[in-house]
């Protein structure tokens, strides 16, 4: 940067006066800061490097790629430069490591003895970490102003400015978009410290959802609801693979429903970006073991997902493992029997689609399958072709293992597959009796999966089910949840 373009005040009669030696920008002049810091006389300070040390004197193990702030007495008041210690400060933001988009939301660190304020809340003590939000105020002590910070759209990020739910959350960038509104990153900072004094974030998914007006389409007012259904179901369940939702806040204009974020994005990505467009049959029983022990809770509490399909399980990550979460719970029902034709037609279970016909949660069982089927040779038992509808082939209940040569190496896959493709749902297995199904007794798979559940911090709680001998396993999610209370909405501040 020129130096001629610096913008230097004449005069320095304030306590937040800082060095000459730092550079200053008008607004003009920044192009590659990801923040800036202004001070009360309209003078900026660029923020571009990860991580910033504030202090009377140079940071002594500083990494090469961060940058020291010094403050100077020459500038400040001698009572208030007193006050600042060797190190007092670091403001610091890392890219996201996930992310091409997006960066981690800043973070103030004070180091200081004397602390320091940052916007309205209290005195932040040495080691305290804190989200710096856009436009915040950060002060030495209360009316001695050093900085006002300001986010600004960086070339790796095209970073929004920060908003806020409550103190203690940033709101980061788009990861998807619905009919109701947007999903985004959200951020949680936890209070304790990781090694090294390292800053830790929980990393959630937000659903923005923009509250109907008075006039608005039947697709949108459809959607809302659906919304609202998905809520109330969510409210009131908890298991390792159905996805939690963990807070819901509300406005007059908004609802913000908060959701572990799940950084492996959902199963259909995966399969599809295998050689093949298929998994391999361990891989394949490893998620379906997940999904059927997901529905079996479902199921337990009265629920019928009615739209069970791979874009609707998340991952939890992007390793060979991750724990799988049904998710998209817009079009479920808590009653014993339904009869709203829904769902997604190559999934569809017969009875949906005959008129007049009521159902029970057994067409999960029907979707199920055919996910199985699709997993294992990326091919659909059920399709259109120039002599039957899709609609007709459900119904007719007709197919065939195809090709052969991949089924003949998967005998006991395609009989539990059997099990489930019953045109008449009595005779389909229950999520109970699937997970007693030999295919899924592989003692290899299991024990894959139960190092998984110890990488997330999953427990397994064992009870007796039903009254029956046999111990089942049910697997609640302890992480999301640290109580058996719902979660309750809570007003926007």
């Amino acid at each position: 940067m020129d130096g001629n373009n610096m913008k230097v005040a004449d005069t320095q009669p304030m306590d937040s006066q800082l060095t000459q030696s730092q550079q200053y920008y008008t607004c003009e002049d920044y192009d590659s800061n990801w923040a800036t810091l202004k001070d009360v006389n309209g003078d900026y300070f660029l923020l571009k490097a990860e991580k910033t040390y504030f202090g009377r004197e140079p940071y002594a193990n500083k990494d090469m790629k961060d940058e020291n702030y010094i403050f100077d007495d020459k500038k400040m008041k001698r009572s208030v430069y007193d006050r600042i210690s060797k190190n007092h400060f670091i403001i610091e933001r890392k890219k996201e490591p996930d992310s091409k988009k997006d960066c981690e939301p800043a973070v103030i660190t004070c180091t200081g003895r004397n602390g320091i304020y940052v916007g309205k809340s209290s005195k932040m003590k040495p080691e305290d970490k804190r989200i710096i939000k856009d436009g915040d105020w950060i002060f030495l002590s209360p009316g001695v102003k050093l900085f006002q910070f300001t986010y600004t759209k960086c070339e790796e990020g095209n970073i929004e400015k920060s908003c806020e739910i409550h103190s203690g959350f940033y709101i980061g960038e788009v990861v998807g978009t619905g009919a109701c509104g947007q999903v985004r990153k959200l951020y949680g900072l936890i209070p304790s410290t990781g090694e090294n004094n390292t800053t830790i974030f929980n990393v959630y998914a937000v659903k923005c959802v923009n509250k109907p007006k008075e006039s608005l389409s039947k697709d949108t007012e459809e959607a809302y609801n659906a919304l609202l259904n998905e809520v109330t179901i969510m409210e009131k369940i908890n298991h390792a693979h159905v996805l939690s939702l963990f807070k819901v806040y509300e406005s007059t204009q908004q609802l913000l429903l908060v959701f572990p974020f799940m950084k492996g994005g959902d199963l259909l990505s995966k399969i599809i970006q295998q050689p093949h467009k298929c998994l391999s049959e361990d891989d394949a029983k490893y998620f379906f073991l997940q999904l059927i022990s997901g529905l079996k809770y479902l199921h337990s509490k009265g629920v019928t997902h009615r739209d069970i399909k791979p874009e609707n399980i998340l991952l939890s990550d992007r390793t060979d493992s991750p724990l799988l979460s049904i998710a998209d719970f817009g079009l479920s029902k808590m009653n014993d029997t339904m009869k709203t034709q829904c769902g997604t037609e190559v999934y569809v279970a017969p009875e949906i689609l005959k008129k007049r016909s009521h159902y029970t949660n057994a067409v999960d069982i029907w979707s199920s399958g055919v996910f199985l089927y699709a997993m294992l040779t990326g091919r659909m038992p059920f399709t259109k072709t120039h002599h039957q509808s899709l609609r007709d082939h459900i119904l007719s209940g007709k197919y065939e293992f195809l090709p052969p040569h991949i089924w003949n190496r998967m005998p006991t896959a395609k009989n539990i597959i059997n099990f489930m493709l019953q045109v008449n749902a009595k005779n389909r297995m229950t999520a109970h009796q699937l997970l007693d199904h030999r295919w899924l007794k592989d003692e290899k798979v299991r024990q894959r999966l139960e190092r998984a559940y110890g990488a997330n911090n999953v427990n397994i709680i064992d009870y007796m089910d039903d009254g029956t001998d046999e111990l089942e396993k049910t697997l609640v999610n302890v992480s999301i949840h640290e109580d058996e209370n719902p979660p309750k909405r809570q007003r926007l501040r």
